[in-house]
């Protein structure tokens, strides 16, 4: 048992609940519909369908200790299964949707899985004979179907037959998330509920920029512990507003359409926007890849300058005309509200985040693991190293 005296909120159940209750008029995620249109629902919204389906998985057995798992990329449905389950005191394990068939199976039967979510027909039909297999497997849902092995049956049943969320002590585990060894079949980290919390509490206080009226873009898979921790409970526990990107393809479009102040990134997202801008730049030429190489040049200049606490007319007049010209285009195309981003997973090229610094969207590097769910170390707006965690 802890023995040290935790901020508050100290379990997902008050993290999303104490939310609820404050915001419940706020968006809180976005997803693309066939149109190409972000639609919105609110906090009220997804904390009703989190009581439903709570009540549910109470009326068909679940109680305190067991598994809850899913399969399925980030979805409305993802973070309501997952707080429906921590709201009974059952362990959540998320599954990535290209996962291989015999890791999704040992992930089932290690984790010792009594329920599982599936997004889609297609998977279920894959995973439909592992009960023959897994004898704790009791039952398999589909998110998007209909019938009674449908997630929304099990929230209808739950709308008629309601229970009382119960808040886990801090120490309860909230989840297991696989990571890949370089060896061997994944490993289960076992994380608790003041684990992500605590995680959660101290990376907001180092963005005292992010607030209830701010909107990311989900790009990381909440699968993993940093998308879990920095995105869905972070935005849940600033009442901010999270769009879900449709796909690692579609993150471009997704940026215009969502339109973030904020951004939790790895560093192949950048590595991608700044090597398309520079193909663009040396396949136009001409003016504009003038003023882009000016903007650069003078960028520089005018930061080796401010380092000397110096500055310089002409040096500032040839960043203001390439930041006009070209600068604010590339900012635009990444939603034109971007105060900053974080960056981890990875380390970033010091070369690629000072251009982003440089044209007005500030990285800040990030190091973490999984066992320590996940943040160890972070930059931010005031106080940073480029290159460092």
């Amino acid at each position: 048992m802890h023995t040290y005296q935790l901020d508050k909120p100290d379990n997902l159940v008050a993290l999303l609940e104490e939310s609820v209750a404050k915001y419940p008029n706020n968006r809180l995620f976005g997803t693309k519909n066939s149109q190409g249109v972000y639609e919105w629902v609110t906090y009220r919204e997804v904390g009703r369908r989190v009581d439903n389906l709570r009540g549910g998985l109470a009326k068909l057995g679940i109680k305190k200790g067991d598994a809850v798992g899913l399969i399925a990329n980030n979805r409305v449905e993802w973070a309501v299964a997952a707080f429906a389950a921590y709201g009974i005191g059952a362990r959540y394990v998320p599954m990535y949707e290209s996962e291989l068939l015999h890791v999704w199976k040992y992930i089932i039967k290690d984790s010792g899985l009594k329920f599982l979510f599936v997004a889609n027909p297609g998977i279920y039909e894959k995973v439909k004979d592992f009960p023959q297999d897994i004898p704790a497997l009791e039952k398999i849902f589909i998110i998007d179907g209909a019938g009674e092995d449908s997630m929304a049956a099990v929230e209808k049943s739950g709308a008629a037959h309601p229970v009382p969320s119960t808040r886990p002590s801090p120490d309860d585990i909230a989840g297991l998330i696989y990571t890949s060894g370089t060896t061997g079949d994944p490993k289960g980290v076992l994380l608790s509920h003041a684990n992500f919390t605590s995680n959660t509490l101290a990376g907001i206080k180092k963005y005292p920029e992010l607030t209830e009226k701010g909107i990311s873009l989900a790009i990381l898979p909440w699968a993993h512990s940093y998308g879990q921790t920095a995105e869905l409970h972070a935005i849940i526990k600033l009442g901010a507003a999270l769009g879900i990107a449709e796909s690692p393809a579609t993150i471009a479009n997704d940026l215009a359409l969502v339109k973030p102040n904020w951004l939790i990134a790895v560093p192949r997202v950048f590595n991608r926007i700044y090597d398309g801008l520079h193909k663009k730049m040396e396949d136009t030429g001409g003016l504009a890849k003038t003023l882009f190489d000016m903007g650069v040049a003078a960028a520089k200049k005018k930061r080796e300058l401010a380092a000397e606490g110096k500055s310089c007319l002409l040096t500032n007049l040839k960043f203001r005309i390439a930041d006009k010209v070209v600068f604010s285009k590339v900012r635009e195309k990444m939603g034109g509200r971007l105060m900053g981003a974080m960056s981890g997973s990875a380390a970033m090229n010091p070369e690629i985040a000072q251009f982003f610094f440089d044209i007005g969207i500030p990285i800040y590097d990030c190091y973490g693991m999984t066992e320590t769910s996940p943040a160890i170390a972070m930059n931010a707006s005031y106080s940073y190293r480029l290159g460092s965690g």
